[in-house]
């Protein structure tokens, strides 16, 4: 592994449910029809616990896409 236990577990907590646990907080704040983007930057060479945390997102989103989508 690429990294300390520790690093990997920052990792996941930023790159997931740090977008996961900030959403909620700001769909009130949004107008209607606004749109959500979350950004999934390749991390391919940066480490297993990189690529998975980004891997991570990209079900993640779909999920979310399927799940807003009335909010339309």
């Amino acid at each position: 592994m690429d990294a300390a236990p520790e690093s990997r577990n920052v990792r996941v907590h930023i790159n997931v449910k740090g977008n996961f646990f900030t959403l909620p907080k700001s769909l009130p704040l949004l107008n209607e029809g606004a749109s959500v983007v979350f950004t999934v930057g390749a991390a391919e060479g940066l480490g297993a616990a990189m690529t998975a945390a980004k891997g991570a997102l990209l079900p993640l989103v779909r999920s979310l896409a399927i799940e807003l989508a009335p909010r339309r």
